[in-house]
Parts: structure tokens; sequence; C-alpha cells
């Protein structure tokens, strides 16, 4: 299983490896979302796993194909490795978080923007949400529940994202260096 920290490290490592379209893309939010599925299946690629976007409400699943059952002609994954989330729109993105917390995985990902650091009002409000689930035990214990954000000031920098993993009563931070 890949840990948050993990997860977190390969999506910047990826996202760089794509700016270019991702960036050409930044002011038309449809494109830009493909651009970001792209980037999901060049890290699904890496961790030898297989991705389904669109899968019910979850904008990606990750899952191995074993765990991928065919029944009466239609496919339903079993046992995901990860549901990730992406919302565009910057610091509203609580029903992203609601879509995680609906589905049983191994690894929680979540990735938006803000237009600033995020305050910690905000992620209060995210840590209440997913404190009132009953995962939240769960998410504590393996630190498997990220969120990924990207802070608009800093769009063109290496230091875009910041990663945010749910832990007991407070978030670890994580970046990329």
């Amino acid at each position: 299983m890949i840990s948050s920290k993990q997860f977190f490290d390969l999506w910047v490592e990826k996202y760089e490896k794509n700016k270019k379209p991702l960036s050409l893309n930044w002011d038309d939010r449809k494109k830009y979302t493909i651009e970001i599925k792209k980037v999901c299946d060049d890290l699904a690629k890496e961790l030898n796993l297989d991705t389904w976007h669109e899968y019910y409400s979850s904008d990606t699943i990750f899952y191995k194909k074993d765990n991928a059952e065919i029944i009466g002609g239609s496919t339903y994954i079993i046992n995901p490795e990860i549901v990730f989330e992406h919302e565009n729109e910057a610091n509203n993105f609580l029903s992203e978080i609601a879509h995680n917390l609906i589905i049983k995985s191994k690894l929680y990902v979540t990735v938006s923007y803000y237009k600033s650091t995020p305050d910690i009002n905000y992620l209060n409000k995210i840590k209440d949400l997913i404190n009132k689930s009953s995962s939240s035990n769960e998410f504590k214990k393996n630190k498997n529940f990220l969120l990924i954000i990207g802070d608009d000031r800093e769009y063109q920098s290496k230091n875009y994202w910041k990663g945010y993993i749910f832990h007991k009563k407070k978030w670890l931070l994580v970046d990329s260096h």
C-alpha cells in the first residue's frame, strides 16, 4: 500500500512532468480536468494500478486489475486502492471530502486549490467533517486521508502543492521538499 506521503511526492513529480499542458489549460477548467486525469493515469502506471475515471460519484478510482469484477456485462471495482477527488473551485471542496467519506479504500486523496495558504478555520471545518465519519479512527491510525492543496499565489512555483494528512487532532503538513 502506498502511504499518503509517498502519494504526495509522486503527485508533485507527475504534476511537474505534465505542467506544460496543465498550464496551457489552466483557464479552461474542463480541459484542465482532462489533464489532471492524465496525471492520475501517469501516477497509476508508476504504481502498477489501473484507473477508472468518473466511477459512480468518484472522480478517479485507482485499483488492481484483480479487483475489477465483471458480472452480467458490467464491471465493478471491489476493494479500491485509492479514491481520488479533484475540485477546481478554490476554497470550496467540502463536497469532495464527503465523496471520499462514503467509499471504503486504502488511501483517500482530495486535490483542490486555495487562493492563499488555507486558513486554519477552513482546515478545521474539513477536520470536523472527517471526525463525524465512522471511519475517522481508521484515518487517524493509518494516516491515509490526504488533502493536496495548490496555492493559487504560487501557481508557477515548485512549492505550489502542500499536503495535509489527517492525523489525530491535527493536520500533518507535507511539502515537496
